[in-house]
């Protein structure tokens, strides 16, 4: 009798969910920071996207005039784990900032416009070439990613 009951919990509790890997919760992290490049804060309003390297989800943010950023879209809450980074000069986006996520994937448009007072490098507009990429923690994260101009 004492068999069949612990049988019994045992499948009610792995078909509610108790066993199942659906009920896992992913470790979630916040991210702040700064974007420079070789030290100066490049012009307001320039996006940052992120993508995360195994699901390819992608988070994008815009800058403020010192160049700080939350990451607040789509959600505030980040997956954990490595990211590549990409950065779309301000006067190739809208104000919605959804380019910035768009150029994560796509090369430059010919004949795009460029930011006149700092050129950031074209390797920077794509996350799989521009070399920046970092692990995010569990929790709140803060990050500075200083360009170089060539």
């Amino acid at each position: 009798m004492a068999r069949r009951t612990l049988l019994a919990l045992a499948a009610l509790t792995i078909g509610c969910g108790g066993g199942g890997s659906g009920d896992v919760k992913r470790p979630m992290g916040t991210l702040k920071g700064k974007l420079t490049m070789q030290g100066t804060p490049l012009p307001a309003k320039t996006g940052l996207a992120f993508q995360h390297a195994s699901t390819g989800t992608l988070y994008y943010t815009l800058t403020d005039e010192s160049g700080a950023f939350e990451v607040t879209k789509p959600v505030k809450d980040m997956l954990a784990g490595r990211y590549d980074v990409s950065v779309t000069p301000s006067s190739l986006r809208d104000e919605s900032g959804a380019e910035a996520a768009e150029a994560a994937l796509e090369p430059p448009k010919p004949g795009a416009k460029k930011t006149p007072e700092r050129e950031i490098p074209g390797k920077y507009r794509q996350s799989h070439l521009s070399g920046l990429s970092f692990e995010l923690n569990e929790g709140p994260n803060n990050r500075t990613f200083d360009l170089q101009a060539r």
